[in-house]
């Protein structure tokens, strides 16, 4: 029976009868079995659950309404071809395509559970080793969407963003694995996106949309990466980032991407993941992660640290009621990743180890956000602390150290971290190595001490395969001279790993925003060597993006030579690539 649209936008039979949708109550006959109920409405569109009695199961059926508009229709059409070519175990599976009444619909799995919505609506924030688990496999479903290849009328497309992640899209059956549903709005290529209602309210997608979807900002995989952080940042606090219901309100939130930061929305969450979730969050895309894959390390590496058993398990327990007491490594991960210099100097061959131990380091701190405060608060103390801590009272008498007490002297001043300082930035790295091997053992352990002690040994000499294996900083400074050697030493995809960790780790002495770009320069360097060595195409688009990224860096301030050298290092590059591919 064919199809015409009427004048009020309303679908007719070619008999001039409306098309009236099942109510749901009737048994009526659709895709392969018969309606027994309504799961969800939409806008555009109805799903109806069908039992099929020839296999004993229940289906979902996804049902265009007659009054969908043309954009809806077009959407819907898309989104059959694109699941039909998705084969994932945490996405939804498609069965059949078809036809009720000259409707289009999509026959899809029926998941006998709840959204992670109605989850966290009734559970509220989630124990750590739920929240990871339930992470793991959203991010692998987005890792595969991101990757795969797609064809569609004879055009082949690489990664799919599915730009409308929300918790109401992320279904967890009772007796099977989570599952990302509704790639009605997903798209191959870059695109822009506005998205307000005529009534001035903010439809439920409009919380999780990246900034960058909110105006004329490019869309890529990092903004499915950003609304993933609001999901992760939901389930931790078991409250949205931005809860506002009003556009202006919000989309000034948005613009400004002004949300209360996990790290003061509570303090039972472990660092290394208050920081992931925060860098996912970041205004800019390019500080984001750079992947799913990347994230989904994280998360594997921070999974095999808290729980040993499987995530499906944990999630079922948790959905089903069952106690899910975290064991004793759970409880232990605060001490653990706080206290991560002492756990990483007892893995053995941690540099030479297997990538994921490389990944795990950058665990430790992920910056971007992180606040620095406290950081700065950890290296300074007073010359009343330094007695308390060498074993007596304010008013008590450090231990001996005569060439402390001579500097001080020099440099007419009682403060000990403006000693250290001094002759740190005047470079006397032999006298700043003795002040620091004489302070107590609880203050010469900081991170700024370290870093401190880290540069005077490089000064010296002392930097070699040995002393990185054997000595490890939660700071991003350490890591960067790590990868720097690395490179030196002619390892450069090991440079280009630890680098990347480099660029996730504060540095806690380092200027920010130039630090961010000594590192970018050297992961420049290091993605062209290897785009070299391999001779692969990926590899040198690879190095083309580094060497855009670092002039993009450099943009506001063009006078100076590194700006000069990444556009002429950009430009070989893409001649490279050219002459070659």
């Amino acid at each position: 029976m064919n199809r015409k649209k009427h004048k009020t936008g309303v679908y007719r039979t070619e008999y001039d009868e409306v098309v009236s949708l099942p109510d749901g109550n009737s048994p009526v006959l659709l895709g392969s079995g018969v309606i027994t109920g309504i799961l969800g409405q939409g806008g555009s569109a109805v799903v109806y659950r069908i039992w099929n009695e020839q296999l004993g199961i229940y289906r979902a059926v996804k049902l265009l309404r007659p009054t969908a508009s043309m954009d809806s229709r077009e959407r819907f059409a898309r989104e059959i071809k694109i699941l039909a070519q998705l084969n994932h175990p945490n996405i939804i599976n498609v069965h059949s395509v078809g036809e009720w009444k000259g409707l289009p619909y999509i026959e899809m799995d029926y998941v006998d559970g709840a959204s992670l919505e109605q989850l966290i609506q009734e559970m509220g924030p989630f124990p750590l080793n739920v929240v990871l688990a339930m992470a793991l496999f959203i991010a692998r479903a987005l890792d595969y969407t991101h990757s795969h290849k797609y064809k569609i009328r004879n055009v082949e497309y690489i990664g799919l963003l599915h730009r409308d992640l929300k918790p109401a899209n992320v279904l967890l059956p009772k007796h099977d694995v989570l599952r990302l549903t509704d790639f009605g709005v997903a798209s191959f290529n870059t695109v822009t996106i506005t998205s307000t209602s005529q009534t001035g309210r903010v439809t439920g997608s409009m919380q999780y949309l990246a900034p960058e979807q909110l105006g004329d900002g490019i869309v890529d995989h990092r903004s499915d990466i950003y609304s993933f952080g609001c999901i992760l940042y939901e389930m931790v606090t078991g409250e949205k980032a931005f809860p506002e219901r009003h556009v202006a309100k919000l989309v000034k939130q948005r613009v400004q991407n002004n949300y209360v930061r996990l790290s003061k929305k509570t303090k039972k969450t472990p660092r290394v993941l208050t920081n992931l979730i925060e860098s996912c969050m970041s205004l800019n895309p390019s500080g984001r992660p750079s992947s799913m894959k990347t994230i989904l390390s994280y998360l594997e590496t921070m999974y095999r640290r808290v729980e040993d058993r499987r995530p499906e398990s944990i999630i079922r327990s948790f959905i089903n009621g069952e106690a899910i007491s975290s064991k004793s490594k759970i409880s232990g991960i605060h001490q653990k990743i706080s206290h991560g210099s002492r756990f990483f100097t007892t893995v053995q061959g941690f540099f030479f180890g297997a990538v994921s131990i490389a990944f795990l380091a950058s665990l430790l701190v992920i910056f971007l956000h992180s606040p620095r405060s406290s950081q700065h608060d950890e290296d300074s103390f007073s010359m009343a602390e330094f007695r308390r801590q060498s074993g007596g009272g304010a008013s008590a008498q450090p231990r001996e150290n005569p060439i402390l007490d001579s500097l001080m002297s020099r440099f007419d001043t009682r403060d000990t971290v403006a000693v250290i300082s001094k002759l740190d930035s005047d470079g006397h790295y032999e006298e700043l190595r003795e002040v620091l091997q004489r302070l107590p053992l609880e203050l010469r352990a900081r991170t700024g001490m370290r870093v401190r002690n880290h540069r005077a040994i490089i000064a010296l000499g002392g930097e070699s395969y040995s002393y990185y294996s054997n000595n490890f900083i939660s700071d991003g400074e350490y890591i960067y001279d790590k990868g720097t050697f690395l490179f030196e030493q002619g390892e450069y995809q090991r440079a280009l790993w630890v680098l990347r960790d480099a660029l996730t780790t504060p540095a806690l002495l380092q200027n920010e925003q130039e630090f961010v770009i000594n590192v970018r320069h050297q992961m420049s360097r290091a993605s062209t060597k290897i785009a070299q060595r391999t001779g692969l195409e990926r590899d040198y688009r690879t190095a083309y993006d580094q060497w855009d990224t670092l002039a993009q860096l450099m943009s506001e301030r063009p006078y100076l030579p590194l700006y000069e050298e990444a556009q002429e290092r950009k430009d070989n590059v893409l001649q490279e690539l050219e002459e070659l591919f």
